[in-house]
């Protein structure tokens, strides 16, 4: 089956140096989970944990960027992420403002959950475009955008998953797009902030059943019961 979208929650905090909250999956099959983290401040500090129930979670990605901001991305597939989780954050030193993100998606492999990670796209313009992250049909690409303007908003195709507006001044925006040959997502940016900076990327979840191409297959190989020749196989086409 194709990943599929499960939940998402968020939260955000100021003057701090670490976030905490709760997330709950609603599925149960081939569970994982991307979080996103935005922080700001006269000196932004990168992600030194990201945990999930208690599990250090893969970091996909960790910039700081445009002066005053900073964006991390984080994976986790596991069986026991099911039920009632917190999601710990924490950066190097304390900021002005600390906001983040999860996404919960079913039917992702287990044992290589993400394609490779592109180098985070930056910039100061009203819309933000991240870079081309490799993907496949069947797969799910989650991106995460920390954002230097009060406001984000989908541009193409993406589905808004969070949007975390701190202090006026700074969004953590999330979201997510059906994986295909490749994908960019495209953010417009609502309303003026502090400055115009913007640091925005993503990743792509591998489906457990999905095959390497990313197409469903259109035949499969089976076994003929034949006692001349038991093991031979031919191709079945719906």
């Amino acid at each position: 089956m194709a990943v599929t979208y499960d939940n998402s929650s968020s939260a955000q905090t100021t003057a701090a140096s670490t976030l905490a909250f709760n997330h709950t999956p609603v599925g149960s099959s081939d569970l994982a989970v991307f979080v996103g983290v935005e922080s700001a401040a006269a000196v932004p500090e990168l992600t030194t944990s990201v945990t999930y129930g208690g599990t250090a979670m893969t970091e996909l990605w960790d910039s700081t960027y445009q002066s005053f901001h900073h964006g991390s991305g984080h994976a986790l597939a596991a069986a026991s992420l099911t039920g009632l989780k917190s999601v710990s954050i924490t950066v190097a030193g304390a900021q002005d403002e600390l906001a983040g993100g999860v996404i919960s998606m079913l039917g992702v492999d287990q044992t290589t959950p993400t394609n490779t990670v592109p180098t985070v796209a930056t910039g100061a313009s009203t819309v933000a475009t991240s870079p081309t992250i490799p993907s496949k049909l069947g797969e799910l690409v989650c991106f995460h955008m920390a954002n230097g303007w009060a406001g984000a908003s989908v541009g193409g195709s993406e589905t808004e998953r969070w949007e975390q507006i701190v202090s006026s001044s700074t969004t953590s925006w999330g979201a997510t797009v059906p994986g295909s040959s490749n994908v960019v997502c495209v953010a417009n940016r609502t309303a003026a902030g502090n400055d115009t900076g913007w640091g925005i990327n993503g990743v792509s979840f591998r489906s457990s059943t999905v095959s390497p191409t990313g197409l469903n297959p259109d035949y499969r190989t089976l076994p003929i019961t034949k006692l001349s020749d038991p093991w031979r196989t031919f191709k079945r086409y719906p």
